[in-house]
């Protein structure tokens, strides 16, 4: 844990916000209220958390306790936080569009979630997924703008790519589920 100073208050408000986010995933750990100030509930909170990673459950937070505990936040919120995204299309410059002819791997990614979303739309075929943005490309990209209400340029600029990938988030979400 980073050794930076907190007030008591902001020292128990962090404890209670660690088990916090712990209870959400282990029910045997009652959620404590997020006050800033030591309760009967917060006690029982650490003493559930103790218990578990059998420590000495005295309800109090000595440096073996919290630091325990913050290892075991952290891993909490890195598992449970969604994957880091890749920006694959370009930010720069301005108005960029990838039309026919063009090879990269954004064309790869647009043909991935392209074949992936066609499984839920009727009358648009998922292409190939060359890597190379071809005619099939551009006619699914056709398709996929007219059934959004974009304007049907079979090209994908910024506003075409965002759609895209709101609708594979979407399909992705259903497979979540």
């Amino acid at each position: 844990m980073n050794n930076a100073q907190f007030t008591r208050p902001q020292a128990i408000r962090n404890l209670q916000r660690y088990l916090r986010q712990l209870s959400y995933f282990d029910e045997s750990i009652p959620p404590p209220p997020l006050t800033g100030t030591w309760d009967a509930r917060t006690e029982e909170s650490l003493a559930a958390f103790q218990k578990n990673n059998r420590l000495p459950e005295t309800g109090r937070a000595d440096d073996v306790t919290w630091n325990l505990l913050y290892d075991e936040y952290r891993r909490s919120v890195d598992q449970g936080s969604p994957p880091r995204t890749v920006p694959f299309f370009p930010r720069l410059p301005f108005g960029y569009e990838i039309a026919e002819g063009e090879e990269s791997f954004a064309v790869s990614a647009i043909q991935y979630m392209l074949g992936e979303i066609t499984l839920h739309y009727d009358n648009i075929e998922g292409p190939k997924q060359t890597g190379i943005y071809g005619e099939d490309t551009a006619n699914a990209i056709r398709e996929f703008q007219m059934r959004n209400l974009l304007p049907i340029t079979g090209k994908v600029n910024k506003t075409t790519w965002d759609f895209l990938v709101r609708a594979y988030e979407i399909v992705f979400e259903d497979y979540e589920q």
